[in-house]
């Protein structure tokens, strides 16, 4: 195994023990306002996101915010 992969060895452990317990929801959402969104990316927003269309980075927060459990 390199060492790389048994260096992380411990990280992983400690997700598992994280996620047993707690969702997380890791990502690197787009900063765009809907002023420059092209006409497609603003009807998918308007579409499948109604009340955070206005901006890119509202929808994946909303989208992540569905994905972990309610409490």
């Amino acid at each position: 195994m390199p060492e790389a992969l048994q260096r992380l060895g411990p990280q992983v452990a400690q997700a598992e023990l994280l996620a047993a317990q707690y969702d997380a929801v890791a990502a690197n959402p787009p900063y765009m306002g809907g002023k420059v969104m092209i006409v497609r990316i603003k009807k998918f927003a308007k579409d499948y996101f109604p009340d955070a269309k206005s901006d890119l980075f509202s929808c994946f927060m909303e989208r992540a915010l569905s994905l972990a459990s309610e409490n």
